[in-house]
């Protein structure tokens, strides 16, 4: 599996010459949120997750085949693929019959407390939008081996 790739995008616009001193220049950037194990990252696009009643979009990027463990979140999770072919099941086990196929353009839900998975056939990049706070909690335990021991993974943030 290819190592992680983490792209950096950071843009601020500094004010122009002409500008009033009183304006206050537009700043517009990207921030990587968190790797979360090799094959997905996240970027923010708006907003903070983390805050009660505050809107947010982050985009997941995912390499083809990774596959999104059976997770709940305490919020409705509205995604719309971007980029690539992405699949989505309902249930509390990985179950690829249960795969829901959903090309570029296309808008999926997860209700709040739904346990769901997903497949990412290609390199996909999706788009997530809701209202705060949101979570994702694994459904079962998973568990990393690493060279201090094994770590108990409960959630894919």
């Amino acid at each position: 599996m290819p190592f992680v790739r983490i792209v950096v995008l950071a843009l601020l616009l500094a004010p122009s010459a002409t500008s009033a001193p009183s304006q206050d220049p537009a700043t517009h950037h990207v921030v990587p949120l968190h790797t979360f194990s090799p094959g997905q990252w996240v970027e923010k696009v708006s907003g903070d997750f983390s805050k009660p009643g505050e809107s947010f979009v982050f985009r997941i990027h995912q390499d083809a085949g990774y596959i999104t463990l059976p997770h709940v979140h305490p919020i409705d999770e509205h995604i719309t693929v971007v980029k690539g072919t992405w699949s989505l099941g309902m249930g509390r086990r990985f179950n690829q019959s249960a795969l829901e196929v959903m090309e570029t353009g296309t808008y999926g839900m997860a209700p709040k407390n739904m346990a769901h998975f997903a497949w990412s056939k290609t390199e996909t990049i999706l788009q997530v939008h809701g209202i705060g706070p949101f979570a994702s909690t694994v459904v079962e335990p998973v568990y990393e081996l690493t060279d201090q021991g094994v770590f108990s993974l409960t959630s894919l943030l």
